[in-house]
């Protein structure tokens, strides 16, 4: 839980103001079960150490997915970990899931994410005073 209540490591996530606990974690998994969402961790290469998470929200039936990204280890910001989990991530989608469409959104002054929806061949789809969106179509 100490991760998901970092202000300086959440300040770009929706849920930033969210006080997570075991148990909001807990509901949180138990819907993700239910569903043909995924929740991936993200390990370091050589130590296998988890240094964060990946969600991808999306439905079988459709072509279409959502997905996010938090490296949560400090010590791994900025060395290219995110990028790779996200392109890796899109593969996965598009060759096992055959999902044709994945999107992906942060707030307007995250720009190492910005950054990672470009280097990853994203295209701009949509902005908001707030947010920005964009999407990969294979």
């Amino acid at each position: 839980m100490d991760r998901l209540n970092d202000k300086e490591l959440m300040k770009y996530s929706r849920n930033k103001n969210k006080k997570h606990t075991l148990k909001s974690s807990m509901n949180y998994f138990s819907k993700l079960e239910n569903s043909d969402n995924l929740y991936l961790s993200i390990k370091e290469k050589n130590t296998k150490k988890l240094i964060g998470t990946m969600t991808a929200y999306f439905k079988k039936n459709f072509l279409f997915a959502d997905i996010g990204i938090l490296i949560s280890s400090y010590n791994h910001h900025g060395k290219g970990y995110g990028k790779e989990a996200w392109v890796n991530l899109m593969s996965f989608l598009n060759k096992k899931m055959k999902v044709k469409n994945i999107t992906g959104g942060c707030y307007l002054n995250n720009i190492k994410m910005i950054k990672i929806f470009k280097n990853s061949g994203m295209s701009y789809y949509h902005k908001d005073n707030k947010r920005i969106v964009y999407v990969k179509k294979f």
